[in-house]
């Protein structure tokens, strides 16, 4: 059977949810129980207008009414450039990144099926790149340069393909996104490298992926984890089998993940 091929949309970002995002990625509790990034720098680096108004004692509410006040503000100056920016950032994805699904989805051994729905690609104000896979959306700050609008895109659409592969192949009984530091939200992240730099997706989108840093970094049994999922994608015989033994890795190290890699 023929995979579906879903379309790509880029839209602007809702204004709350744009609020919401950054202020919960500023919340001290969240800074503390995830480390897989450098969310409060990254934040302040792309808006220093907050960088001087967020302190760590500060309730969430307190930050999303700072957080909110910046950006209906910046919103309210800058939607148009959004709006045309959309259009632009549509016509390099229908151009680039349309045309490299069906390579994923062979990549992935995966039927896409049409119920799994269109991808959406948001705009608006952000320092780094939320997702969610059940629902097929991921959003991207306007003004990101066109190399990491394709690297991100591919990154962020490898993430749903796997989570449509395993469904697959386990079924997803949860009502919610997998989330850090859960082994499905390892297994997304540490994939990207060897499931994206394949010479037919290389081809089409010309730009080296690489996971998180750490994951090349942080030392686990005398290897570091993107040795291993290296050498597990390379030994094995189908894309299942890589996926079974990168979640089982995962599973038997998750602990020793999560305090060396966030």
């Amino acid at each position: 059977m023929e995979n579906w091929i879903p379309a790509i949309h880029v839209k602007v970002s809702d204004l709350d949810f744009n609020i919401d995002c950054v202020a919960n990625s500023l919340d001290a509790e969240f800074l503390k129980r995830n480390k897989s990034l450098p969310f409060q720098e990254r934040i302040f680096r792309a808006f220093p207008e907050l960088s001087g108004r967020i302190h760590f004692d500060m309730t969430n509410e307190d930050i999303r009414n700072t957080v909110k006040e910046v950006f209906e503000r910046k919103y309210k100056s800058e939607r148009t450039e959004m709006l045309e920016k959309a259009g632009e950032i549509q016509d390099k994805l229908n151009k680039v990144i349309a045309p490299a699904l069906p390579v994923l989805f062979q990549e992935f051994n995966l039927s896409w099926k049409k119920e799994a729905g269109d991808i959406i690609c948001y705009l608006g104000l952000y320092s780094f790149f939320p997702r969610k896979v059940m629902t097929k959306e991921f959003w991207i700050h306007y003004l990101t340069k066109e190399e990491n609008i394709y690297k991100a895109a591919m990154h962020e659409i490898n993430h749903f393909v796997l989570f449509e592969k395993w469904k697959s192949m386990h079924g997803y009984e949860k009502e919610r996104e997998p989330e850090h530091p859960e082994p499905l939200w390892f297994l997304e992240e540490m994939i990207v490298d060897p499931t994206l730099n394949t010479k037919g997706l290389q081809e089409l989108v010309p730009y080296p992926q690489r996971a998180y840093e750490q994951f090349y970094t942080a030392v686990i049994q005398e290897r570091t984890p993107q040795e291993c999922i290296q050498s597990y994608y390379k030994e094995s015989a189908a894309i299942e089998e890589f996926l079974e033994r990168a979640y089982g890795y995962i599973g038997d190290n998750l602990q020793e993940l999560i305090e060396k890699c966030g």
